[in-house]
């Protein structure tokens, strides 16, 4: 038997907003357990991330009967996504590890989104694209392994819309049929280009967001593993150079 860690995440690059505890089992294991408590909210709600991450972060922590004292680890997602949300998760984890003395873990806001695919909807194949403003969608591709650690199969990047199959094709072509999420593919439907229904993936008909349960659970993953290093200071990602444009009016 082990003492139980408690991961504290939250989740903002995209215009939902929400935050999770996971209190990890006594038996640890380094396969996705579903016998981790996990407490979330989430909201779509463009433009008040501010407003509502904090509240959220209180009643998690208050459905999980724990307080900011108990939490071992704070994760975040790093992005890429909206320029203002991006840098809202950094700033408020950044706080709160300055305050507490707590160390800290940035999950790709990509990885969470494939990391949900899996969890929903038992792919193991993903192309994740999000919808990155200015013309451009952020993408990457990810396979979850046999013991369920997720793992990228490419740099992630940002990428006009009408490079998608290109970007893709190397992939789709050598493996198991890929399942793409992320509302990147209903961002630009004029700019996508017939030969992507040539490739053998399939579209999630729902539009997931990043979500901070997922944030939580690839943390735990990664900090169970010994590769696992913790960051000094938060820091975003935002895969471009410029990134204050139209990304930022959207959160």
């Amino acid at each position: 038997m082990t003492k139980p860690t408690i991961f504290l995440a939250i989740e903002t690059a995209s215009q939902a907003c929400s935050a999770a505890v996971l209190i990890t089992p006594t038996r640890v294991d380094k396969a996705h357990n579903t016998q981790a408590q996990i407490y979330s909210e989430w909201e779509l709600a463009p433009r008040r991330h501010t407003a509502l991450i904090l509240p959220m972060l209180d009643k998690v922590l208050q459905q999980a009967g724990c307080q900011l004292q108990d939490v071992d680890y704070l994760a975040y997602g790093q992005g890429p996504g909206a320029f203002t949300g991006v840098r809202i998760a950094c700033s408020v984890v950044q706080a709160l590890s300055f305050a507490h003395q707590l160390p800290v873990i940035g999950i790709s806001s990509l990885a969470a989104l494939a990391w949900q695919g899996f969890r929903q909807f038992d792919v193991r194949h993903i192309l994740v694209s999000t919808d990155a403003r200015m013309q451009e969608v952020y993408s990457g591709a990810y396979h979850i392994e046999a013991d369920n650690r997720l793992v990228p199969l490419m740099n992630e990047t940002v990428i006009k819309p009408e490079l998608l199959a290109e970007y893709y094709q190397s992939l789709v072509h050598s493996t198991d049929s890929f399942c793409a999420l992320g509302n990147g593919w209903q961002a630009y439907p004029p700019g996508q280009p017939q030969d992507l229904e040539s490739l053998d993936f399939s579209r999630a008909d729902q539009i997931l967001y990043p979500h901070a349960r997922d944030i939580a659970e690839l943390a735990y993953q990664q900090q169970a593993y010994p590769d696992y290093s913790d960051e000094a200071i938060a820091l975003p990602v935002y895969l471009r150079n410029q990134v204050t444009h139209t990304s930022e009016k959207k959160v």
